[in-house]
């Protein structure tokens, strides 16, 4: 809690007889000159100019206050100060808190911890507490917490209720004393009998997380109700929570509504971010986006991390404000910079899918990294991801199945089962690769990992760059890569995504570490390279087929169709990033240039036995004519090889080149990955006969929980009316493209 120094008052019956003599006043601007005025005040006045120290005291407490004269805290100052230089303690008590706060004043810490001081050796309990608040904060002194205790214990035990507060929390968080959470109890406790609001709120935190006394919600909502009703924000949003949850208390989310909204309208940022998610998710009250954004707004405006992440939450999705990535990108970066792993995440999300900044592995490495190191279970899985492809940074099985043992563990608490499968799934691929000797490395990483905070920023990832590379340098990279036969775009010097993967391709098949940044080691290789002639151009070693599932330029194939490929092409000429690969399911998905039509997956119930399909891509290169094959057939079973639920039988012909093709309904929509068709000659040999059109599909389902798991924001439509074939054909060959590995 926020800690105030107090202003000394007079005593209650003076008090009384001042308001009696504001009473005459209507306001400050109607007061009448002193002289002209009440008779008790002229008397005042008199005693005051006489020298009467507490009569001087009284009258700068009616001119700080305008009780009876105009609000004039020069005035105030000058009569407090007459009073002070007496030895009026009450008096010096004031003037330092004038000088504290720049009252008639210019602000002066050190003049203000003088005249504190001053009234503190007499005793002054007020003053006593004002001066520990100086020596706590390192105002107009050096910090000092065994200082500020010192003179904090004083006061409370004269009584002083702020001062027993103040107690309570230098021995709440070990300030000065060590760490004693029943002497915090015990002093929260004497000023929250007092009615101090704040120490009832302590107080209540105290009960509700079992600190110094066992944990008791409902004496925890007591105290937080006690403070709430006299208006304390931070216990009517502590309240509201309890209420939220159905702590102490039934659960009532119209009841955590309305503590919210009063914490909130007093400026709470925590209440504001809060009342933003009940808009946001309609609880307590009817959902409305635009209300949870204002609120968000509010919070974020304010400097709270988690309100900045929901604000950019919203401008992803386009919920109560038009969708705009680059809005969402500002707001995650600013959560992010404060250590919010979820922030984090998402900032890393944008960079890896380019959306609302230009496409950065390696700047999206550095954000899962801050996030994955405070223990988030969705970035250290795609951290995992990121090492296992080599995007952003050097390819690393061994950090791969640490980041990725490490989200399947966090996954497998929450309630996304599709992500933690997912992880679960490429955790055991990536085990299977490695060495008993390396695996038992990552083992031990993972065992021995421990989170961080996340304030810190971290160590870059291994190769990333500073960003002082000059456009001239990235344009003669350029130049050399297309040399060697890669693919790196224009000569225009800047180190976009066509480039970032040509530099991928160089370093993988020159031997170098995989970042796709530009380096010294990088041009030298380069150079070297060139000179003697000793590399060969790459060569197209395979092709398969895959269709676009997102605006951002993301290609669905099989995974067995980029296996061991030195660079990937799309439609021929883009390069592509392997961005994610599930091998038990052979699923991939690539990163290509973004834009070009997308396909749909069917909304609603399967594909039935019986019904028809048409199957596109880009079978049997070099043989047929270079352009997009479509035929048709039927689903012939809802099972594989083995019964194996995940893939389904189709009798639409299909060959080598079309793995990783769409599978499309009559309406046109996906319904399923072409994934390969019965060895014939195989089955021949043992049955003696020659099987017909025996193709196999992995099934819609699967393809969109792998979507799902790497974020993509794919398409989906009903299947209500059916099309011609050759209109199906003509809509499949606006998403389908032909898949190149080159080695």
């Amino acid at each position: 809690m926020r800690q105030r120094t107090a202003l000394r008052t007079p005593g209650s019956a003076l008090v009384a007889a001042l308001l009696m003599l504001a009473a005459a006043v209507v306001s400050p601007a109607t007061a009448q000159p002193i002289g002209e005025a009440d008779p008790a005040l002229r008397s005042l006045l008199e005693r005051a100019e006489s020298g009467d120290a507490s009569a001087q005291n009284n009258l700068g407490f009616m001119y700080r206050h305008g009780r009876g004269v105009p609000r004039d805290h020069a005035e105030a100052v000058k009569w407090f100060r007459r009073a002070a230089e007496q030895g009026d303690a009450s008096a010096q008590n004031n003037l330092g808190f004038m000088y504290r706060h720049g009252l008639g004043v210019p602000r002066d810490h050190a003049e203000a911890v003088k005249w504190f001081r001053r009234a503190a050796e007499q005793g002054d309990a007020s003053a006593q507490n004002n001066l520990g608040f100086m020596y706590r904060h390192g105002l107009g002194v050096p910090r000092d917490h065994a200082e500020a205790v010192k003179w904090y214990r004083r006061a409370a035990e004269q009584g002083n209720a702020s001062a027993q507060n103040n107690l309570g929390l230098m021995y709440r968080h070990g300030l000065g004393v060590p760490r004693d959470h029943a002497e915090a109890m015990k002093w929260f406790s004497r000023a929250a009998e007092q009615g101090n609001a704040s120490a009832q709120n302590n107080l209540g935190l105290m009960y509700r997380h079992g600190l110094g006394v066992p944990r008791d919600h409902a004496e925890a909502v007591k105290w937080f109700r006690r403070a709430a009703e006299q208006g304390n924000a931070s216990a009517q949003f502590n309240l509201g929570a309890m209420y939220r949850h159905g702590r102490g208390v039934l659960r009532d989310h119209a009841e955590a509504v309305k503590w919210y909204r009063r914490a909130a309208e007093q400026g709470n940022a925590s209440a504001q971010n809060n009342l933003g998610l009940m808009y946001r998710h309609g609880l307590g009250v009817p959902r409305d986006h635009a209300e949870a954004v204002k609120w968000f707004r509010r919070a974020a405006e304010q400097g709270d991390a988690s309100a900045q992440n929901n604000l950019g939450l919203m401008y992803r999705h386009g919920l109560g404000v038009p969708r705009d990535h680059a809005e969402a990108v500002k707001w995650f970066r600013r959560a992010a910079e404060q250590g919010d792993a979820s922030a984090q995440f998402n900032l890393g999300a944008m960079y890896r899918h380019g959306r609302g900044v230009l496409r950065d592995h390696a700047e999206a490495v550095k954000w899962f990294r801050r996030a994955a190191e405070q223990g988030d279970a969705s970035a250290q899985f795609n951290l995992g991801v990121m090492y296992d492809n080599g995007l952003g940074v050097p390819r690393d099985l061994v950090l791969a199945h640490m980041w990725l043992n490490l989200g399947a563990s966090g996954l497998s608490d929450g309630d996304d089962k599709d992500r933690y499968d997912m992880a679960k799934r490429n955790r055991d691929r990536v085990a299977r690769s490695l060495s008993r000797r390396d695996l038992a490395r990552a083992q031990r990483l993972a065992r021995d990992w421990r989170p961080n905070s996340g304030a810190a920023p971290s160590s870059p990832a291994p190769g990333a760059t500073d960003g002082g590379d000059t456009r001239r340098r990235v344009a003669a990279v350029q130049r050399s890569l297309a040399r060697l036969g890669h693919v790196p775009g224009a000569a225009d010097g800047l180190l976009g995504a066509r480039t970032r993967a040509a530099i991928r391709a160089f370093q993988r098949a020159a031997g170098l570490p995989v970042d796709g940044t530009l380096s010294d080691g990088l041009e030298r290789a380069l150079l070297s390279t060139l000179a003697d002639g000793a590399r060969r151009a790459l060569k197209r070693v395979s092709t398969g087929s895959g269709f676009r599932v997102s605006a951002d330029g993301h290609v669905l194939t099989n995974a067995h169709v980029v296996r061991g490929c030195a660079e990937m092409r799309v439609g021929p000429a883009d390069p592509a990033a392997v961005a994610a690969r599930d091998e038990a399911a052979d699923l991939a998905l690539l990163e290509g240039p973004p834009g070009g039509a997308v396909a749909a997956f069917r909304q609603g119930r399967g594909v039935r036995p019986g019904a028809p399909v048409v199957v596109a891509g880009y079978p049997l290169p070099g043989t047929l004519a270079p352009q997009m094959n479509v035929t048709a057939g039927n689903v012939s079973a809802l099972a594989g090889p083995g019964e194996d639920r995940l893939r389904f039988q189709i009798t639409a012909p299909v060959q080598r080149g079309n793995s990783g093709g769409p599978v499309l309904d009559s309406a046109g929509n996906a319904v399923g990955v072409v994934v390969s068709k019965l060895d014939a000659l195989k089955v021949a040999r043992t049955t003696g006969d020659i099987p017909q059109n025996v193709n196999f599909a992995i099934g819609a389902g699967a393809a969109r929980r792998f979507l799902d798991a790497e974020g993509i924001a794919y398409e989906t439509a009903p299947s209500g009316g059916a099309l011609a074939p050759e209109d199906i054909a003509s809509a499949a060959k606006a998403f389908t493209v032909l898949v190149e590995c080159w080695k």
